[in-house]
């Protein structure tokens, strides 16, 4: 699967027993290639991983990106979303390509948790997750997380407490001084997400509701795309508006308007930190 269908994606996944069904990343993020240059033939920093990606869109091993290579893989992505080959991707080409990954997730998602192997998820089984990182994160077992857990090193906050996928469970609240977290706090804020996923109320978490919150985010991951991209908003997004921020960026990067994209385009103290971005 490329890139571009990786980002889109809707994923069902576990973030310390909480679902996450996470939302469709913008088309013009989605090729990390798009962000990197060429080394080759180049004084340009080798270590850098950036730069490494930006040797790759080299292909006839110039020195130097050209527009048409930038691009390439863009126009590959494309390809590779208009299944009709109508020079046009469409929200039904959109939503298609979200699905699969989407249903390969959830069923990861539900054999992960679902301890008992019933098909259902039962509320105990949900909170397992987030009950064993929370007793893992409270090193002096006082029942709260808070400075005397924290490395000695580390900012106030509880930013450190797990990254990304602590913050959805309200465990990365950020870098400024926060009160203790118990718990309680932790379990209250998982039976939210589980009874705003359980529709029918009734304890435990089907198949059915689960694709059903997905089926919702591919909907909004759709049209949150569409309204990126259909520039004339004529309902489908063409090459050219598929295309057009990749453009725009390598525009940017091509500071000295020479058509390619080399280490001329960079300082030398800079070249590693701005492809880095």
């Amino acid at each position: 699967m490329s890139k571009l269908l990786k980002s889109l994606s809707v994923v069902v996944a576990i973030s310390g027993g909480v679902v996450a069904v996470a939302q469709a990343a913008e088309p013009e993020k989605a090729v990390n290639a798009q962000k990197s240059g060429s080394d080759a033939g180049t004084s340009v920093g080798k270590s850098s991983y950036a730069f490494k990606r930006l040797k790759r869109l080299d292909s006839d091993r110039n020195g130097g990106i050209s527009q048409a290579e930038y691009l390439s893989p863009r126009l590959a992505e494309f390809k590779e979303l208009d299944a009709n080959a109508d020079s046009t991707v469409d929200p039904a080409e959109i939503g298609a390509q979200l699905l699969e990954p989407s249903e390969f997730r959830t069923k990861r998602f539900i054999k992960r948790i679902d301890a008992n192997r019933d098909g259902k998820i039962s509320r105990e089984e949900f909170e397992q997750g987030p009950r064993a990182l929370f007793a893992g994160r409270d090193v002096n077992s006082d029942g709260k997380i808070n400075d005397g857990d924290k490395p000695p090193s580390s900012s106030t906050g509880y930013g450190w407490f797990g990254g990304g996928g602590s913050k959805k469970m309200g465990l990365g609240a950020g870098r400024s001084q926060r009160p203790d977290l118990t718990l309680d706090t932790i379990v209250a804020k998982t039976q939210a997400e589980f009874n705003k996923i359980d529709a029918n109320a009734d304890g435990t978490l089907e198949r059915t509701e689960l694709d059903k919150q997905a089926a919702e985010r591919i909907e909004f991951s759709t049209r949150r795309t569409m309204h990126w991209s259909d520039q004339n908003k004529d309902g489908k997004i063409s090459q050219e508006e598929f295309s057009a921020r990749t453009l725009k960026r390598f525009s940017a990067l091509d500071l000295n308007d020479d058509g390619q994209i080399d280490s001329n385009d960079f300082p030398t103290s800079t070249r590693k930190s701005w492809f880095s971005r």
